[in-house]
């Protein structure tokens, strides 16, 4: 990949190999878009291949969510300035956002200085960004980040009793150590107690709506081949229910060195009115995992009401 910049000021220039290597997920995704015949033959399906000849790749449009079969469908993130005071400007930053995705956007005042953050795990529908920070600044470069979280088998949600995780045999995350939460509810105590079996206690963040996480390590690299969490609710006869959450991210690593895209396990969207969706306001959701290594963990849990309640994080082996 070959990118150039040319403005009256600057001029600058980057060179770096590009390797595309095709996953299950692309894999799924080329059934939808192409016929049989189509599939089986990389010229037209091909991650590298521009079927629809509007200078976006196969793989850039399935990374985009956007239709490989359509030139009138692709890609697009655009930048507007917008005055705030004199002298100084807003900057207004669109692209085609689409389901499934997670986005990030990132900053650098040149491209020899390295991309920062400016916001992370934006999800559909979410489609704008609005940069307030670097209002006084003539020059900048930003970039978009784009991760499709992938869940290597099913989730399966089942209605489950108040009593169904007390201390469960074989947890991985027993005894775990918990190094930066959210707030918590002040009738919680510690979230230790959802890696320490026999505890069952029920803990809840603290009740403002949102995105809520907990970080965790083990004393040592374990190998995971299921995750399984309890949630419970307070029922509230019909649509979400209290204490609940909409949709639950895991992520793992060997090293402590931050939470990006390629740390994400899975990305779990959860029905918040359990009772009617799962049969019970009591919650076990099961993820099985083809295999994940890791001693460094984080979970998010993005709840539409008040403080949700966790349960129980247990993690298992085969």
């Amino acid at each position: 990949v070959v990118g150039i910049i040319n403005d009256t000021t600057y001029q600058g220039s980057a060179i770096n190999t590009l390797t595309i290597q095709t996953s299950a997920a692309y894999d799924a995704w080329k059934t939808e878009w192409f016929t049989e015949a189509e599939q089986a033959d990389p010229a037209l399906s091909g991650p590298e291949a521009y079927y629809d000849s509007d200078d976006y790749s196969n793989y850039e449009e399935f990374i985009a969510g956007t239709d490989p079969t359509d030139g009138q469908s692709a890609p697009y993130f655009y930048i507007q300035p917008k005055e705030a005071d004199p002298g100084e400007y807003d900057y207004i930053l669109d692209w085609s956002s689409a389901p499934e995705r997670i986005y990030s956007v990132n900053w650098s005042p040149n491209l020899l200085q390295p991309f920062t953050p400016l916001q992370t795990n934006i999800r559909w529908p979410q489609s704008s960004y609005t940069d307030q920070t670097h209002r006084v600044e003539t020059k900048g470069f930003y970039r978009m980040k784009v991760n499709i979280p992938t869940v290597t088998a099913t989730a399966t949600f089942i209605g489950s009793s108040q009593a169904a995780v007390e201390g469960v045999n074989g947890d991985a995350f027993d005894g775990a150590t918990v190094t930066a939460h959210s707030s918590l509810h002040p009738v919680s105590t510690t979230t230790d107690d959802w890696f320490s079996a026999p505890n069952a206690t029920e803990l809840l963040f603290d009740d403002p709506p949102g995105t809520k996480f907990v970080e965790f390590n083990t004393a040592s690299v374990v190998s995971l081949t299921n995750i399984t969490v309890y949630l419970s609710g307070d029922y509230n006869g019909s649509g979400p229910e209290g204490r609940s959450i909409s949709d639950m991210t895991f992520y793992a690593s060997t090293t402590p060195s931050g939470w990006d895209a390629t740390a994400l396990v899975f990305d779990i969207v959860v029905d918040p009115d359990y009772s009617a969706a799962y049969g019970s306001q009591y919650v076990e959701v099961s993820v099985d995992l083809t295999f994940v290594a890791g001693q460094y963990f984080r979970m998010e849990f993005n709840q539409p009401l008040g403080g949700a309640r966790i349960r129980e994080v247990d993690a298992f082996s085969k």
